[in-house]
């Protein structure tokens, strides 16, 4: 009876693709809530900055009437 060859299967260039395609995917999955968080991040502080713009002005136009 023959058994297949572990190693060989291993180093077989379809496992070994899958395996570095998977790595590849889960890097990118980590990439992109990275960004999705650095996105977020910009936009409250974009929202915080266009508040402070906006209370700057208000009491601009206060002490003007």
């Amino acid at each position: 009876e023959r058994r297949p060859n572990i190693n060989a299967l291993w180093s077989s260039p379809v496992l070994r693709d899958k395996s570095h395609r998977q790595q590849r995917i889960s890097q990118l999955k980590h990439r992109q809530n990275e960004l999705k968080i650095e996105l977020a991040m910009t936009k409250t502080f974009l929202l915080m900055d266009k508040n402070k713009t906006l209370d700057y002005n208000d009491s601009f136009n206060s002490t003007l009437s």
